[in-house]
């Protein structure tokens, strides 16, 4: 512990190190009871974890859905998805505020506010896709329908059995079925 005169820093290991600084608080300890235990505990941690609140649940809400990669070499990409992670928790927050009696988890939040972005701004002309151009237009909702494989039997001409899928096995535009085998 160093104290100044006008600020304090503390080093404090209990489970793990804390390092603090502060204006207001001295290096004085108060003891605490916890689970039938005494224990000396510094009064600006004591404090702290009274007054907590609102700051380190949205980092624990925040850190529970990242959308930061841990391998940004550029410090601007790491920033501009936390403050779209913060941005999309601040809209949920909203969102339950307004809406009390809808009861919708923060994922499936943010997995409406994804299709609902993909669905309203999505245009095929800007996915730029090499090799062979397809036929139809490239839809990303697509991906969310349901895929079950039918079990085709084995014929004269091919011994070994398929299967089809429902949903890729499609009609193309002469209303012929295009033939899809998984």
């Amino acid at each position: 512990m160093a104290l100044s005169k006008e600020l304090m820093a503390l080093k404090w290991h209990d489970k793990k190190e804390v390092m603090m600084l502060s204006t207001y608080h001295n290096a004085s300890t108060i003891e605490i009871e916890k689970r039938g235990v005494k224990k000396d505990k510094p009064v600006v941690t004591v404090d702290y974890n009274n007054s907590m609140g609102a700051v380190d649940s949205a980092d624990q809400m925040i850190t529970t859905y990242p959308a930061e990669r841990k391998r940004h070499k550029v410090w601007y990409k790491k920033f501009f998805r936390h403050l779209l992670n913060v941005t999309v928790l601040n809209a949920y927050i909203l969102y339950k505020k307004e809406n009390h009696k809808d009861s919708v988890s923060h994922v499936q939040f943010r997995l409406r506010l994804t299709e609902r972005l993909i669905a309203e701004y999505h245009k095929p002309e800007q996915c730029q896709r090499r090799g062979r151009p397809s036929l139809n237009d490239v839809n990303p909702l697509r991906l969310t329908a349901r895929h079950f494989p039918k079990s085709l039997p084995p014929t004269a001409g091919k011994m070994q059995p398929t299967s089809r899928c429902k949903v890729c096995c499609s009609h193309n535009k002469d209303g012929k079925k295009i033939r899809k085998e998984t």
